[in-house]
Parts: structure tokens; C-alpha cells; sequence
């Protein structure tokens, strides 16, 4: 027999998972080793009974209940009974375990649903003796929600208890004593939790369920930009310079259960787009909106980085703010103020005190981007991370406090470059608005206004390369040079065309014409880019950009129509503005028609300039200070006299003259030799005689026309 006061029997239980340093999460699965042990030497507990009350969150594994029956009670008197540290080393898979069948009895168990009650008898445990129960029970689902506001995490709870009697020895024959039960409130000690306190019993502590970690793919980060404001009308299927757009950033977390802890939003502006200050908003996953301060934008990233909080599983954060479109990046041009070797860019490599600069020495951010795409992203960490930070399992490391912890809508300062906290956290691939149209440059003006002078100029500019007396004679080779530029930053001028009317007097000459495009690579342009027969030069130079230039050069020798006649030179230029282009057309990354190819429109001159219009040179150009609109072209000189040489004879067909000018050979209408121009004549001269030449005449000029277009259709 054993009296009450002769000792302890005590119940220790032993909970593990397969992250036996993290609590459990939704779905995983326990096993619980409720061991009864008798401390008591020479005693006997007798009729002995283990029970443990499960959780209301446990949901039990019928097969899986264990019995390990009688085998010695571990010594180790150094650590606290029950501890992690007592049972250190201990061998649980070497004891004989055996398979419990449901039903109760001496074999069985029971399991009381009322009350969720695990109950098994396990006969004698005498001193020195241990016995153990094991059973397994899956955490439920549903765990993992959002806590209420000053909730904590779910909890489990077990209750472990034991029953039975103790009294005279069982092989005690005729004894018919009946034992005496035992009181568990004071004969049974219920040893539990992690580390109980040497000496001190405690009852088992109630064990946190955290969320699950999300899985990458579970975590989803969409971007949707729309037009808020336009400062120049234009259809919205382009985003032009100069307009306010809306940007709407989600971050979702689909993963059930799981929560991704400390969220951060991220989004990646390019060059040439800024936010605009005071309209940063959160709204984070509990649904609670925040303004966000400014700092959070850094400009020489282009990056806005945001703390979202924890996103539990069916949540999202919602970023928004506005955005000004105030430039295009345009690599080729050192003057545009969005190109990061501009002395005006915000990345300036060459001022160390720029904000914006990313090439600053020992700086381990890139410099922006310059596809004109928002993109956005998501990072965070998982409550793994952040039970290991606040409960650390080295003695030397101080646990984290849980209320330091990033506010919702407070600036996320990154401590390494992006590209290494993307590796380290959980993170989503780049996301970018699947449907936002392309961002294309501003409208230069074509007219003056009360706001300023127009954009778009043509220049023109006639040089006399015979002579530099202030004279012009016949013969003399005078070299045009007209000049298209725009003026206005972040704008374009797409498809540009430089016309040229040459008047009577002029005769472009063969393998003089030459186009310089904004790109500033000279470029031949073939001889039909002139019309003899309607006296059009016209010549496509591609598109001009704001602060670019394109130049068409061509050289003309005047002919003795010029004596006495008005030889003004008027050039037109054309172009199509972003606000009337085709987006796809133009949009960033496509391939553009090369500068110097002849033009010619389908639907003909009249048509053309009625759908297009264009802008000339303020005034007519002449050949020399002394040619105006009254005349001025002298004769030729003398042959031999004159500056060009043997070419003075009025033929217009000379060879190279003496100054090296090069061929001096008018471009001919689009026939075959001298002949065929003689007939021409012939023709005409016939005209007046008749009506039947005449038509003749304009048969053969209008099939020469229709030739010439076929050879330039669809380039316009």
C-alpha cells in the first residue's frame, strides 16, 4: 500500500511536429505522448488510468492510439521532471509500442466526443514504472485568419490527467481491502510545458497556432494604370507626355490559412514619371486606409516602397497615387534632361549630391529603368521568420519585440539592394498593367499662339557655291539647304516629310540630294526624289524629336528661265503628331522608316496637303543678295569667263566645273535619253496645232507620273 503523502505519481505530456522550434500551423498533424509515471518506490498505482482532453481544434487520428506499457521510469534527477532537457536523449521509438483498438475495456480506448476525451486504462504502474499513451490529431482548418483587434492567435489547449487507486499489494492473497482511490487534485501532479521550473509543477501551457508560410504562387501582385487627366486631347488608347495617370497596386495573398507577415509594396516608375505628392494612399489587408508620407518615394530608383502589415490569406493591400507624365527617355539626344548623362537629368552621374543619381560611388541600387512601364511587386516574410525573431533558440540573440513591427502605410527603407532582399523574402515576379497603353511624347505646336512661337520651324538657307560676289548668274550651282527642327522637349514630329517647290530656273542637279536625320547620320537620297514634271522635291526624314533637327540638302543650277522671273524657294514640311499617330505604330521599341527615301502620296499633292497640314518657310529664299521677287539672275558669263568653267556655255549639261563642285547634271524627267525629252518638245510645240498632240502629250506625262508614284506607294 501507498499512502497519499508516500509520493508523487505525476503526468507529463510531450507534444511534437515536424518543426519542433515552431508551434503548429492549420492542417498539420500532432502526436501526444501522455506518459503516467509512479515516483513512488514499493508502491503501486493500481486500476490506473490515463486520459488527456484534446482541443476543440484537434480533430483525432482513430488509428493512431499507441500504448508503450510498463518500462522504468527515466533518472535523471539533474534536469525538471517533464522538461525537453529531461527527456533528451530518451528513446521513444525503442519502447514497445502497441496499436490501441476504440472501444474501451482492458484493450481498447474511449473517446467521449461531449467532451473530446481520450481514455485509457493501463492496469498496475509501480514504482520506478512509466506508462505511455501516444495518439496523433490534425489541427483544423480555419486557424489561420486575421485575430480580432487585441486578439491573440488561436490557441490549443490539452488537459492530461490520470485516474486510479492505491491500497494493499495486489498479490496480497484473502486480502479484501478494497485500495483506496486516489484524489487527483492532490495524489497526481501534472507536469507540462516546455520548460517547467525546477521543483515546481505546472500544468501543460497552451500551445499558439500560427498561420501557414504562403507559398510564392499564392502571392499575386497586380498593377492598373488609367488616365486621370490630359493636358492635350487624344483618344486613350496612348499615354501622352504632360498627362496625370492613376496607379492602383494589389497585393493579394490567396494562400488559405496563411499569412505573409510585414508586407511590402513596391512599384518601379521609369524615367521621365514622378508622383505626385500628397496623393501615396494604403489601404491595408484589415481594410484600414492610411496616407502615405512622400519619403517613401526615392527618386533615383524610381522606386515607391511601402509597409503594408501582414496579409492574411484571402487579403489584399492596396496602393494608389497619381503619376505626371513629364518626359520621354530618349537615349540619343545628351540634352534631353530625362537622360541620365544630361547636366539636367535627375540621375546625373556626375553630381554626387544629386538625389537622383545612381552612380553615386558605393550606391548598390541600379539607376531607373527606362521602358515607360510601372511595374510592381511584392515582398514579405512568413510567420516562421517571425517567430524565430522573437523567439530565438541562441541564448545570445535578443528576442524581437512584437510591437516593433512596421506600421501599415510607413516607408519601407531597404537595407541591401532589391535584387537581394527579393532572394531572401517571399516574393512576387514583376506585374505590369497588361492593358496600359503606350506612353508617347507631347504635341509640338505648329502655329504660334499667345503662349509662345510654334515648335515646329522650317528653315531655308541658299549658298551661291560659283561665286561670292552677292551675284547670281545662269549656270551658277546654288546649294539649298533646308532645315525641319522641333523646339519642344518630350515631343515628336513622327513620319516627317521635307517638300521643296522648286520654281522655274532652278534644275536640281543628279547625286547632289542629301538627308541628315535627326539621328544625325547623313544619308544619299536617289535623284527621283524629284518630280521634274511637277517640280516637286520631297523627301521623307523620319522622325524629329524634341531639341532634333533634320536637314535636306540639295544643289540646283540655275537655267535662263531664272532671268527676269521670281526664284523664291518656299519648303513645306509635314509630319503627324503622337496625339493623331497609330500607337502601334510608334509605340516604344518598333522600327521606324529610315530617313532619305523618297516621297510621293498616293492620294496626290492636293489631296495630301488638304489631310495634312504642314508648315513652310516663313518666306521665299533666293539665290543671292541681289535676286528678289522682281528678279535678279544675271546671264551666264562668257564661255571661259565665268566661275564654271566650260559649264558657262548654257547647256546645262557640263561636266564637273572648275571649282570641284561635282556633276552638273540636271535630274531629267523619268525617260531614256535626249531623244525622248526632244519628242516631248516636239509634242508641245504640235499642241497648238492641234488637239489630238496635245492629248498625246498629257497621255505620256500622266503615265510617267503614275510610274514615278508606283515607285514610292506606302511610304506615307
Amino acid at each position: 500500500a501507498v499512502p497519499a503523502d508516500a509520493g508523487i505519481m505525476p503526468l507529463a505530456v510531450r507534444a511534437t511536429t515536424d518543426r519542433t522550434h515552431t508551434p503548429p500551423r492549420p492542417g498539420d498533424e500532432l502526436e501526444y505522448t501522455v506518459t503516467g509515471l509512479n515516483l513512488t518506490n514499493g508502491s503501486a498505482w493500481q486500476a490506473a488510468e490515463l486520459k488527456d482532453a484534446i482541443d476543440q481544434k484537434l480533430t483525432l487520428d482513430a488509428e493512431s492510439v499507441e500504448i508503450a506499457p510498463n518500462y522504468a521510469t527515466r533518472t535523471d534527477k539533474s534536469t525538471a521532471l517533464g522538461s525537453d532537457a529531461f527527456y533528451e536523449g530518451f528513446n521513444w521509438a525503442g519502447l514497445e509500442w502497441a496499436k490501441v483498438p476504440a472501444g474501451g475495456g482492458d484493450d481498447g480506448y474511449e473517446f467521449d466526443d461531449a467532451t473530446a476525451t481520450l481514455s485509457k486504462m493501463i492496469g498496475s504502474v509501480y514504482g520506478g514504472q512509466s506508462t505511455s499513451v501516444r495518439f496523433k490529431a490534425k489541427v483544423a482548418d480555419d486557424l489561420g485568419k486575421r485575430p480580432g483587434e487585441g486578439d491573440k492567435l488561436p490557441e490549443i489547449v490539452n488537459k492530461p490527467a490520470g485516474d486510479g487507486s492505491y491500497g494493499k499489494p495486489e498479490n496480497d492473497p484473502g486480502d479484501t481491502t478494497p485500495p483506496k482511490p486516489l484524489d487527483p487534485s492532490k495524489d497526481i501532479d501534472v507536469i507540462g510545458g516546455i520548460d517547467p521550473k525546477p521543483g515546481e509543477p505546472s500544468a501543460p501551457e497552451p500551445i499558439p497556432v500560427l498561420p501557414k508560410d504562403p507559398a510564392a504562387p499564392d502571392i499575386t501582385t497586380t498593377v492598373e494604370v488609367e488616365q486621370k487627366a490630359h493636358t492635350e486631347e487624344h483618344d486613350d488608347d496612348r499615354i501622352l507626355v504632360g498627362d496625370t495617370l492613376g496607379v492602383t497596386v494589389t497585393s493579394t495573398n490567396h494562400g488559405k490559412d496563411s499569412c505573409l507577415t510585414d508586407a511590402i509594396v513596391k512599384v518601379t516608375l521609369p524615367q521621365g514619371m514622378e508622383p505626385k505628392e500628397g496623393t501615396i494612399k494604403l489601404v491595408d489587408g484589415a481594410g484600414k486606409p492610411h496616407d502615405v508620407p512622400f519619403s517613401a518615394y526615392d527618386p533615383k530608383t524610381g522606386v515607391i516602397a511601402v509597409n503594408a502589415g501582414d496579409l492574411y490569406g484571402g487579403e489584399s493591400a492596396v496602393l494608389t497615387f497619381d503619376v505626371e507624365v513629364v518626359s520621354v527617355y530618349d537615349p540619343d539626344n545628351p540634352d534631353d534632361p530625362s537622360n541620365p548623362d544630361s547636366p539636367d537629368s535627375p540621375g546625373n552621374p556626375d553630381d554626387p549630391d544629386n538625389p537622383g543619381n545612381p552612380g553615386t560611388p558605393g550606391d548598390p541600387t541600379p539607376g531607373r529603368p527606362t521602358d515607360p512601364v510601372i511595374e510592381g511587386g511584392t515582398l514579405g516574410g512568413t510567420p516562421t521568420d517571425e517567430w524565430e525573431r522573437e523567439h530565438p533558440t541562441d541564448p545570445d540573440v535578443e528576442p524581437a519585440d512584437p510591437a516593433d513591427k512596421p506600421k501599415p502605410g510607413t516607408p519601407f527603407v531597404p537595407t541591401a539592394p532589391w535584387e537581394d532582399l527579393e532572394d531572401e523574402f517571399v516574393s512576387t515576379p514583376p506585374a505590369v498593367d497588361p492593358d496600359m497603353p503606350p506612353v508617347l511624347p507631347s504635341n509640338p505646336k505648329l502655329e504660334d499662339d499667345e503662349d509662345g512661337p510654334a515648335d515646329i520651324k522650317v528653315t531655308k538657307a541658299a549658298e551661291n557655291l560659283d561665286r561670292a560676289d552677292g551675284t547670281t548668274h545662269v549656270n551658277d550651282v546654288v546649294r539649298y539647304t533646308i532645315t525641319l527642327s522641333n523646339a519642344k522637349q518630350h515631343s515628336m514630329w513622327y513620319d516627317a516629310v521635307i517638300r521643296d517647290r522648286v520654281p522655274e530656273g532652278l534644275e536640281p542637279l543628279s547625286g547632289s540630294i542629301k538627308v541628315t536625320g535627326a539621328d544625325g547620320v547623313e544619308r544619299a537620297v536617289p535623284d527621283d526624289a524629284y518630280d521634274p514634271a511637277t517640280r516637286v522635291l520631297a523627301v521623307t526624314v523620319g522622325d524629329v524629336a524634341g531639341g532634333r533637327s533634320a536637314v535636306l540638302v540639295f544643289d540646283a543650277q540655275v537655267t535662263e528661265e531664272a532671268i527676269g522671273s521670281d526664284v523664291g524657294n518656299v519648303a513645306d514640311a509635314f509630319g503627324t503628331r503622337p496625339s493623331d499617330a497609330v500607337p502601334g505604330e510608334v509605340a516604344p521599341g518598333v522600327t521606324r522608316p529610315t530617313p532619305g527615301v523618297p516621297f510621293v502620296p498616293e492620294e496626290g499633292w492636293d489631296e495630301f496637303d488638304e489631310a495634312h497640314p504642314g508648315i513652310s518657310n516663313p518666306a521665299p529664299t533666293y539665290p543671292s543678295s541681289d535676286v528678289d521677287g522682281a528678279g535678279g539672275v544675271r546671264p551666264a558669263d562668257p564661255a571661259g569667263d565665268g566661275p564654271g568653267g566650260s559649264a558657262g556655255d548654257g547647256s546645262g549639261q557640263g561636266a564637273a566645273d572648275g571649282n570641284g563642285k561635282g556633276s552638273r547634271t540636271p535630274i531629267r524627267l523619268a525617260q531614256t535619253g535626249d531623244e525622248t525629252l526632244g519628242m516631248s518638245v516636239a509634242l508641245v510645240m504640235a499642241a497648238a496645232a492641234g488637239g489630238l498632240m496635245l492629248t498625246a502629250f498629257a497621255a505620256q506625262r500622266r503615265r510617267q507620273r503614275e510610274a514615278l508614284v508606283a515607285r514610292h506607294r506606302g511610304q506615307w
